[in-house]
C-alpha cells in the first residue's frame, strides 16, 4: 500500500489507514491511523477524508476540530462520498464546526440517502421531525 500511494493511487492512504486503525497486520496505532488517512485525504481521496475528519470530530490521533472535521466532510461530499455527506449534514445539525442549519442538514442527508447511506435515512426522518414539531422562533 505505501509503495501504491507513492504511485498516486489514492486509495492506499486509506488502505494504510485503516490497517493502523483496526491492527489489521500491524498493532493498533491510532496516530499512524490519521498519519495515513492525511496522506490519502491529501492526494484527494474522499474515504481518507471522511475517516480523518471522524478523527478530527472525535480526537483520535489528533487534536480535536470542528472545523477541521467540516471542511474534510465538505471534501469527501464534494466527491460524492455517502458517508462524508451524511457526516457534514451532522455537522449541520448540530452546529459542530459550521452554523446549525437543519435544512442544509436535511438536504445532506436526503442526499446521502439517496446514494444508499442507511444512517442518513434515519438522520433525515430524525431531522424531519425535529423540525415538525420544534416551537417558532419569537
Amino acid at each position: 500500500y505505501r509503495r501504491a500511494l507513492d504511485l498516486g493511487e489514492v486509495t492506499a492512504g486509506n488502505a494504510l489507514g485503516d490497517m493502523y486503525r483496526l491492527g489489521r497486520g500491524v498493532g493498533v496505532d491510532i496516530n499512524r491511523a490519521a498519519y495515513w488517512y492525511k496522506q490519502g485525504a491529501d492526494k484527494g481521496d474522499a474515504e481518507s477524508s471522511t475517516n480523518l475528519g471522524n478523527f478530527y470530530l472525535n480526537g483520535q490521533g489528533v487534536v480535536a476540530d470542528d472545523q477541521r472535521a467540516a471542511a474534510l466532510y465538505r471534501h469527501a461530499a464534494d466527491l460524492n462520498n455517502a458517508s462524508g455527506i451524511n457526516n457534514l449534514g451532522y455537522m449541520y445539525e448540530n452546529g459542530r464546526g459550521v452554523p446549525v442549519d437543519l435544512n442544509m442538514a436535511m438536504s445532506l442527508y436526503k442526499r446521502a440517502a439517496d446514494l444508499g447511506d442507511r444512517t442518513a435515512v434515519s438522520n433525515l426522518s430524525r431531522v424531519q421531525e425535529r423540525m415538525r414539531y420544534q416551537p417558532p422562533r419569537r
